[in-house]
């Protein structure tokens, strides 16, 4: 197997990993912003809370890309939104 200049073929591109870390550092850093300070008497319930509410986002994340890719099951499935191209292989082939 032949690789690029920045590693294997089929490898995660370098700006993938590097977004990754920057995001997971920004959120780890707004988090603890939120939660406030670790000493202060209200950390626990904050932090708390916003473990509650990223369960809830996680959550509602999940169903609607179910529900999104179901309907986009669904409309390419329909022959009458097909390209001209996969409609004309089809008749070709048939």
């Amino acid at each position: 197997m032949i690789g690029d200049r920045f590693g294997a073929v089929g490898g995660p591109s370098p700006h993938i990993v590097t977004s990754r870390q920057t995001g997971g550092a920004l959120g780890v850093a707004l988090f603890a912003a939120l939660a406030g300070p670790a000493t202060g008497t209200s950390f626990t319930a904050h932090a708390c809370a916003l473990f509650l509410a990223a369960a809830v986002t996680f959550a509602v994340l999940g169903v609607l890309c179910g529900v999104g890719s179901r309907y986009l099951a669904e409309r390419t499935a329909s022959p009458d939104l097909q390209s001209p191209t996969m409609v004309r292989t089809k008749r070709i082939n048939s």
